[in-house]
């Protein structure tokens, strides 16, 4: 198969990640692992070979197997692809231990091995990639990881274990795949796939595609990795999964860690947390030293509960346990728990404000929720009513003296420097002026006495100015007019 090459960029930052191997306690010895060979090559693939037992992988009965060199088996047919893709939309029935470019033709590199054997008194069938070299032929780093499946038909038929195991991950990437000694590109995908797209039958670790994650002291390092912290037995570099009912799992683990929150002081806190991969589950939680959280607990069912008194920043570790097959697995997390400060909320009977009127005195009292006083409040800008202030306090209170519709922002903060989170809100302040009128049909109200009816001169409407009085108004100022029709007149008062 003839690669095409891609012009890249060396990436000496990520080159320097790499660290001498590490021990291969994870890697299993079985000699069947090591019966049948694929031939020094780059992308080939073995003959469909029986795995020894019968699987059921995802509602699909499976016997057999093509192991592929560059890190993974399948089952509908080999996989010649070098460049890793997506577990979760190929269209291919895959596991992969190490999906990457894997090129067994350079001096120091290994072949590519696998076979029957027996795990714990379980048929087994085991992939092992062992001090493998990388694409051009490159042998400058190897990588040791094994692939095997284990018949466990004694829980079911078709069930069986999955194991990944890491001893040395030096490389991620070929060059064919963007890399530049062995790093950089698109690099390694580990995880599975039925090929159906359909939700729950695909899984890809942490750290798949991502460049740097899965080599020697990588943030999600394959060799240095513990799976399982408290079961006997299971080394760094292993990870192990079961197939049970046609469902492969994903392991046991705490899905819910990491930071949670925010949640606001004074709040009742009922957070419930979720794990994966067990039945049922016992959670645990220690607290960081030097942090005095007793206000915060969890349940042995995984719900986090307490009343935040102040605000910070809680760190703790979470501790899930299950039993899975008659033993007890536990998973680690650290976790962390955001208190922020009340927000602030105007309330809705402060806004709009109660109608003024130009030259009266006025006062109005502004309300705010979600915190406890005392109050600061602010205008946005400054005064936007002519004649109108605010009071710290929140009394609006003045005489307005100039008529008109006015827009303008409250503020409001708490008394207490970070008790609570200040709010602002948009406000209306209609002001109108000193009206007082009356008319023989549609007059406002008011009462106009003394004054003359203005003659017509025209059908249409028209304004005339009478010497008219408003009772109780010195010396209004009068606009008059005629309706087109009928003998009705309006009169206002300015």
């Amino acid at each position: 198969m003839i690669k095409l090459f891609k012009t890249t960029l060396a990436f000496s930052a990520l080159a320097s990640l790499w660290v001498a191997p590490a021990s291969a306690q994870s890697i299993r010895t079985n000699p069947g692992f090591k019966l049948g060979s694929i031939p020094a090559n780059d992308d080939g693939s073995s003959p469909l070979v029986p795995l020894g037992f019968t699987i059921n992988f995802f509602g699909q009965t499976r016997t057999s197997c093509y192991v592929n060199n560059n890190g993974n088996i399948t089952f509908d047919s080999a996989l010649p692809s070098f460049t890793p893709f997506g577990l979760d939309s190929v269209h291919k029935e895959i596991i992969a231990a190490f999906f990457a470019d894997v090129d067994t033709r350079a001096p120091r590199s290994s072949l590519v091995t696998y076979g029957n054997d027996t795990v714990n008194g379980h048929l087994a069938f085991g992939v092992n990639y062992i001090n493998v070299g990388y694409f051009n032929t490159k042998d400058d780093k190897l990588n040791s990881f094994q692939l095997v499946l284990i018949d466990r038909s004694d829980l079911g038929p078709g069930n069986f274990d999955l194991e990944f195991n890491y001893a040395a991950i030096s490389w991620e990437t070929g060059a064919a795949s963007g890399g530049v000694g062995g790093v950089g590109g698109v690099s390694a995908a580990v995880g599975w796939s039925n090929g159906t797209g359909l939700p729950g039958t695909s899984f890809e670790l942490p750290g798949s595609l991502v460049l740097g994650s899965f080599l020697g002291n990588g943030p999600q390092s394959l060799v240095n990795r513990r799976q399982y912290r408290n079961v006997v037995g299971i080394p760094a570099g292993r990870f192990g999964f079961r197939a049970r009912n046609g469902v492969l799992l994903q392991g046991m683990s705490i899905v819910s860690a990491g930071p949670l929150g925010p949640v606001t002081v004074g709040d009742p806190v009922a957070i419930p947390l979720l794990a994966i991969g067990g039945t049922t589950y016992r959670w645990t939680m220690l607290t960081d030293p030097g942090q005095n959280i007793p206000w915060l607990s969890l349940t042995p069912g995984g719900i986090l509960t307490g009343i935040p008194p102040a605000t910070g920043v809680y760190d703790f570790t979470l501790s899930v346990t299950s039993k899975i097959d008659d033993i007890e697995f536990t998973d680690v997390q650290r976790a962390s728990l955001t208190v922020v400060p009340p927000s602030l909320l105007i309330s809705e009977r402060s806004c709009p404000l109660p109608v003024a009127v130009a030259g009266s005195a006025f006062r109005a009292t502004l309300a705010a929720t979600g915190g406890a006083g005392p109050f600061v409040w602010s205008w946005g800008n400054n005064s936007p009513i002519p004649g109108l202030t605010l009071s710290e306090a929140g009394i609006i209170s003045g005489t307005p003296s100039r008529a008109g519709n006015y827009l303008f922002d409250l503020r409001v903060a708490s008394a207490k420097a970070g008790a609570a989170e200040p709010a602002s809100r948009q406000c209306a302040l209609i002001n109108r002026s000193t009206l007082l009128a009356g008319s023989s049909h549609h007059g406002m109200p008011g009462r106009i006495g003394n004054g003359r009816r203005p003659r017509q001169r025209t059908p249409a409407s028209r304004w005339w100015k009478r010497s008219l009085f408003v009772v109780g108004k010195r010396n209004p100022s009068f606009r008059a007019y005629r309706e087109p029709f009928g003998n009705n007149c309006r009169y206002s008062a300015k």
